[in-house]
């Protein structure tokens, strides 16, 4: 902020000069705002203002992170509870998602903005014999192939009665979605 040439932007003559280099007389700026604040002289940024804009940055800083490591821990807590199949209709607790998960069929008009993804995917991954027999002129592929997807865009709508898979499916979604960001793959 403050230069240590007499000739430098906001050069201040009482400032020690072994302060110069220190981690409080720093601010890293892109090559373009760093002229933009060092022309004519620094006049239009003086050192206060330098001073406060750092701090606040900092501090914003500090409560990304304090959101960051707040949020990571919530998800870490909610990936611990909801390892577990919870199927309240039969009374079955305790198999992880990625143990009892089996993929339900995903189906779509071939005429829709993502068939050519779902064909896609069931070329490469094909599904359920049953499902892709039933189907007709349906492209039918895996639920959760389809929504994990990089080419997925857009929303879902799930349709089905009580017990053809809905929640086991959100609830694999959430994991995976919650293990990329816990690193746990």
């Amino acid at each position: 902020m403050r230069s240590g040439r007499p000739d430098g932007p906001r050069y201040d003559p009482d400032y020690p000069r072994a302060d110069i280099d220190k981690y409080e007389n720093l601010m890293l700026l892109c090559p373009t705002h760093h002229t933009l604040i060092d022309a004519h002289n620094g006049d239009a940024h003086p050192v206060e203002i330098l001073v406060k804009m750092k701090r606040r940055h900092e501090e914003h800083q500090g409560r990304k992170d304090r959101i960051t490591s707040t949020i990571r821990l919530y998800i870490g807590n909610q990936y611990e509870i909801d390892d577990r199949v919870l199927f309240e209709q039969v009374d079955l607790h305790g198999p992880s998602v990625d143990a009892m998960f089996v993929d339900v069929p995903f189906a779509c008009s071939p005429d829709t903005a993502i068939a050519e993804v779902i064909e896609r995917i069931a070329a490469d991954h094909p599904g359920d014999p049953e499902a892709l027999a039933a189907a007709r002129e349906e492209v039918v592929a895996g639920a959760a192939q389809a929504l994990l997807h990089p080419d997925w865009r857009g929303n879902a709508l799930l349709v089905g009665g009580p017990g053809q898979g809905k929640s086991t499916l959100l609830q694999y979604i959430c994991q995976f979605h919650r293990s990329r960001m816990l690193g746990k793959h």
